[in-house]
């Protein structure tokens, strides 16, 4: 399933895919840049955002881009993201930022696959999402694949019941 059929899928069953916000920084003013980093961080949590990375180590595996410093952000959609990003809080700390650090920020949407949701909703959903995409797309091509005998797999220990 391609990247477009997933997206046409998910949208058919009501999911919503999240949205990113990506940036890569080279901090030159620290001071300023702490002022910078206290503020966003509240300004994220005001518009449900989740950090997944936050400055950690980098490394480079391919080509020249060395960044310092690179943070990524999930929200809850990309229309979430395009909302952070055009707010007047959000370009009031840009300038901030922009005289603290060099950087470039972009926004993605991402994508789910065959229907499965972000693992920030409740545990028994997320569960209950999981079996239903296994029942309706693994099952069916194991017992295909085993000719229909399934419990004859099970009994020779393939598999734990």
């Amino acid at each position: 399933m391609g990247d477009i059929e997933v997206r046409e899928f998910n949208q058919k069953k009501g999911a919503e895919m999240a949205g990113y916000l990506i940036a890569e920084l080279n901090v030159t003013d620290q001071e300023l840049f702490a002022e910078f980093a206290t503020k966003i961080v509240e300004l994220v949590k005001d518009y449900d955002g989740r950090y997944l990375v936050r400055g950690g180590e980098t490394e480079v595996i391919e080509g020249d881009w060395d960044p310092q410093r690179v943070v990524v952000i999930e929200f809850d959609s990309y229309a979430r993201v395009q909302e952070v990003v055009r707010s007047a809080e959000y370009k009031e700390l840009a300038e901030i930022r922009s005289k603290s650090s060099t950087s470039s920020t972009i926004i993605v949407d991402g994508v789910l696959f065959y229907g499965l949701v972000r693992p920030n909703l409740h545990p028994r959903r997320l569960l209950l999402q999981a079996i239903n995409h296994v029942s309706v797309h693994v099952f069916p091509a194991a017992i295909a694949a085993l000719d229909g005998d399934l419990f004859d797999y099970v009994g020779y220990g393939h598999w734990d019941v």
